[in-house]
């Protein structure tokens, strides 16, 4: 999918997260923090390091080397923290660094790479060229869904037949 100028406001700001730079459309940011202690959820995904107050209001924590990286260490109290959507819908995405805001003419404004990898593109809107650099540029509101489609069992060929012929023989 290409990016319109319109979706990303002009700038983004790049990130850091597990060694990696990732940009965000600068529309999405709100503020960055420290993230103060964090709750855990029982059952949420490995990449939700759980709940935090930020100036009274109660937000998930989502851990951006985790959520591509499930060996990744999971970010906690201390950890730098980008705030995307407003009150009910705010989420911090917890990074390594929030290094800059980068201007961004549609000139380098680019299609998800198609070697990059299934998790990655998944999650991206394109790509963002910076000099020599090509930086991913994450598609917010997926990055904070926990929600997967499943994909149906995939049955070997003969296995049905052998399970069809395992029960008759057995009668």
């Amino acid at each position: 999918m290409k990016l319109s100028p319109a979706e990303v406001q002009g700038a983004f700001l790049r990130v850091r997260a597990g060694g990696r730079a990732y940009a965000l459309p600068i529309g999405h940011v709100h503020s960055v923090f420290r993230v103060g202690a964090v709750t855990r959820v029982p059952l949420a995904p490995a990449w939700l390091a759980g709940l935090t107050n930020m100036r009274s209001l109660i937000m998930p924590v989502v851990c951006l080397a985790r959520r591509f990286d499930p060996a990744a260490a999971i970010c906690g109290a201390g950890a730098l923290a980008v705030v995307t959507g407003l009150e009910a819908d705010a989420f911090a995405l917890a990074v390594d660094d929030a290094e800059a805001v980068i201007a961004a003419s549609p000139a380098n404004l680019l299609d998800t790479p198609i070697h990059m990898d299934f998790e990655h593109a998944a999650l991206t809107l394109g790509a963002l060229r910076t000099g020599s650099t090509i930086i991913p540029v994450l598609d917010v509101p997926k990055i904070f869904d926990a929600r997967r489609p499943v994909e149906p069992r995939r049955e070997r060929p003969n296995e049905e037949a052998g399970a069809e012929h395992e029960a008759s023989s057995r009668r």
